[in-house]
């Protein structure tokens, strides 16, 4: 008990809770769910049933699959020419919807639009979009339609994993060496001493480049005029070439194609919480200072490298129709066996003064693989010349002729493969 004494402050556990004066709070209506009465977003199965009775192109694919195809492509029509690289996947349901496969719709052309603006609704990008799209639809074209939606979603584009993409830095642009002093000044708070020091690129000081003279410092100078250096210039511009080389590829930079009058967004310096954007709201690109230099439309100056162009404001309606073929079927699981006019290996074949090979026995075994084996190195071998004749084919067991080894194996231990029967 005097432990417990010995406590300043005592828990929680061992003083009572107060009795609770005030009225009790009402909690309001939770929201579990939000649905809505809204059928203009959603396709059902009657909708395919009735645009596919309606559509003409429909009609003819159900008569060809009932009928049967012709040999070749150019003997369907143009509208059926482009289900006939997949014509032994399609089918007809009892109620007239094409399919592909068990499970995939054939849609027709009036429910496609809408088929790509349901399946881009949560703007995941081109690739889970055309994966919900493969999963249940197929119409010819289709992924190169969902890529051209993607494309031009403005949603997407508003992305930051997508505007970092845009937002590249601009390569870089090296400043030209004056060709005399004081032609060009710069501003350099460094130190005294490293003004006074040659530089590793031109070869002398840049005070000696400023002022045409020697700096004075703690050490004597036996000579104030440097001497000329006549591969000035040219040593410069090497250099600067080559670093320019090294940043282009290290930071992966592209020319700006940015030009007055586009939209752009800006990307924020500094820490961006999580639930904001990395880029700015759309501005304007007043005018141009400098090869990747830019003004915008409101007064700040801005590198190319955080400036990322979106495209104006599409009005939202179907993709633009594909011109494009059906889409590949897919490889076969095994290849075709060859065709009677293809040459093929001849297999060894029993003569009548061979008898036809057996089985080796357990006790015949050992003799098999010594047989077989061929030795490293025999005498016989190592006193051919490269030019001498070819030692005799033995015959392996069972009578099954063995291949002879090519000349650069000759003198290796191989092991050749037995046939048993």
């Amino acid at each position: 008990m005097r432990l417990f004494r010995c406590i300043p402050v005592a828990d929680a556990l061992s003083r009572l809770p107060l009795p609770d004066t005030g009225a009790a709070e009402t909690d309001g209506d939770e929201i579990v769910a939000l649905l809505t009465d809204d059928v203009s977003d959603v396709i059902t199965d009657d909708d395919v049933c009735a645009a596919s009775a309606a559509d003409p192109v429909m009609e003819q694919l159900r008569s060809v699959i009932r009928t049967g195809w012709p040999d070749a492509a150019r003997q369907c029509t143009p509208e059926t020419r482009d289900y006939f690289a997949v014509r032994h996947e399609l089918q007809v349901r009892q109620d007239g919807v094409v399919l592909r496969g068990p499970d995939r719709a054939v849609v027709p052309a009036a429910l496609r639009s809408k088929y790509l603006q349901l399946a881009h609704r949560a703007h995941d990008g081109v690739v889970r979009t055309k994966q919900l799209l493969r999963d249940l639809a197929w119409w010819p074209g289709m992924s190169k339609d969902a890529a051209a939606l993607v494309a031009d979603c403005p949603s997407c584009h508003a992305k930051d994993a997508v505007l970092t993409q845009q937002a590249r830095p601009a390569p870089l642009q090296p400043v030209e060496l004056p060709d005399r002093p004081w032609s060009k000044l710069g501003l350099d708070i460094r130190l005294a001493l490293y003004r006074a020091t040659p530089h590793c690129t031109t070869g002398q000081s840049p005070s000696a480049l400023l002022h045409g003279r020697r700096m004075r410092l703690h050490l004597p100078v036996t000579t104030e005029t440097p001497p000329r250096d006549s591969s000035l210039q040219h040593r410069v511009a090497t250099q600067q070439q080559r670093n320019s080389r090294v940043y282009d590829s290290r930071q992966a930079t592209r020319p700006s194609d940015l030009q007055p009058g586009d939209t752009v967004r800006v990307r924020r310096q500094g820490h961006v919480p999580k639930n904001q954007s990395r880029f700015s709201s759309p501005r304007r690109i007043a005018r141009q200072l400098g090869p990747a230099t830019f003004i915008l439309s409101d007064g700040t100056k801005r590198n190319a490298a955080h400036l990322a162009r979106i495209p104006d404001a599409a009005p939202t309606g179907s993709a633009p129709p594909s011109t494009d073929g059906p889409e590949p079927p897919p490889p076969p699981a095994d290849p075709a066996p060859p065709s009677s006019g293809e040459p093929q290996p001849p297999s060894p074949q029993p003569t009548a003064s061979t008898a036809p090979p057996t089985a080796p026995t357990e006790s015949a075994r050992p003799s098999d693989v010594a047989d077989v084996a061929l030795p490293a190195a025999t005498g016989a071998a190592r006193d051919r010349s490269p030019g001498g004749p070819r030692p005799p084919q033995r015959a392996a067991v069972g009578g099954t002729p063995r291949r002879e080894l090519p000349a650069s194996s000759r003198g290796r231990r191989r092991f050749l493969p037995r046939r048993f029967t």
